[in-house]
């Protein structure tokens, strides 16, 4: 959700000038480009749906605006790229197409195909290490561009 800074924007600017709601939902969809840009090094463009709304829990008038979007993006040429990075208390991951990559420990990677596992039984690190070396090069890439250590 993004939400109008009180010094940028005042509540009564954008109620007499709705013109302004949409400069509002433009800034979040290039947000959106933006961070995924920097976190793919891919200029790519996802599925966006932005809505407005004008009034908080309250009903004040409060314009905020929610975002939501595909699991990835299209390059110019057309080839989609879901890429899905997250680190959360040092465990790891990468999702990209079938494959799941993740780390509970420091240079322990585990690969799953979630097309043919869906629980994560099955670690294919040792069968497929072509690819597990391409997610965790992409994994770094993103932590690097996103300050995560």
């Amino acid at each position: 959700m993004l939400v109008k800074p009180e010094q940028i924007l005042f509540p009564w600017k954008i109620k007499y000038k709705r013109s302004l709601l949409s400069d509002l939902c433009l800034c979040g969809v290039q947000a959106i480009l933006k961070y995924l840009q920097v976190t793919t090094g891919l200029k790519l463009m996802p599925g966006i749906i932005a809505v407005i709304q004008t009034f908080g829990s309250r009903m004040n008038f409060h314009p905020h605006l929610h975002v939501f979007t595909t699991e990835g993006g299209q390059n110019n040429d057309g080839i989609f790229y879901n890429f899905l990075f997250w680190e959360h208390e040092e465990n790891k991951a990468v999702r990209h197409s079938r494959w799941k990559l993740v780390s509970e420990r420091p240079d322990y990677w585990e690969l799953y195909d979630l097309e043919q596992d869906r629980t994560e039984l099955n670690n294919l690190a040792e069968k497929y290490p072509g690819i597990v070396q391409e997610l965790k090069a992409k994994y770094e890439e993103w932590a690097k561009n996103c300050g995560v250590r």
